[in-house]
């Protein structure tokens, strides 16, 4: 993900975005940032939070007001991060990441930090605001169930060296609801994920 959004240099190889290098497109402020813990100012309001990308980098920012609308936190404008749930704090980075308008998001394990009841919400808070955006996302996730739940397409990477092992198209219809997870063929799939990445003796 670092040498996509261009954070990191690459020993070999090229990315490309639209025609243009990685490098190019950060210029461009083509990407969207959203880390495993969420990075809020502490000592900022949530609406403070909001406006801190405008306030570093000039161009075109979204209002937080209308962020806020879109990640359902209105009302919380005014409230100190601490004064937040987990779940809360990371859909107001997701808002963050969005106040310039990028074209690609780039999402580093967001959930991590979660319980599986505050997982499961923040899932389907994402996808509402993918279904809302239309963004272009990655995702990286240890999690099986999440993968297949969130994403259109999965790669499947193995460690030492770390490689792509598989890349496949996921086979269930949008939209989705939380009872999938339950679906038979659905089990199968993260069955079979696990088997793929399960170290070889």
């Amino acid at each position: 993900m670092n040498i996509i959004g261009d954070l990191e240099e690459t020993s070999s190889g090229s990315v490309f975005l639209e025609g243009s290098t990685n490098h190019e497109a950060r210029l461009k402020r083509k990407f969207g940032f959203i880390a495993q813990k969420t990075t809020l100012l502490k000592w900022r309001t949530v609406k403070e939070n909001l406006l801190l990308p405008s306030e570093i980098v000039p161009g075109k920012h979204r209002k937080p007001e209308d962020l806020l609308k879109l990640v359902g936190l209105e009302d919380f404008a005014h409230f100190l991060p601490k004064e937040l749930s987990g779940g809360m704090q990371q859909r107001v980075a997701i808002a963050r990441a969005l106040s310039a308008v990028p074209d690609v998001l780039l999402m580093d394990e967001p959930c991590s930090a979660l319980d599986d009841f505050n997982r499961a919400e923040l899932n389907e808070e994402i996808l509402r605001i993918w279904r809302k955006e239309k963004l272009t996302t990655l995702y990286i996730t240890h999690n099986i169930t999440e993968a297949l739940y969130l994403a259109d397409r999965v790669l499947l990477m193995d460690a030492n060296p770390g490689r792509i092992v598989e890349d496949f198209n996921v086979p269930f219809e949008r939209p989705r609801e939380l009872d999938l997870l339950q679906n038979t063929e659905f089990q199968k799939k993260v069955k079979w994920i696990r088997e793929k990445l399960r170290p070889k003796k």
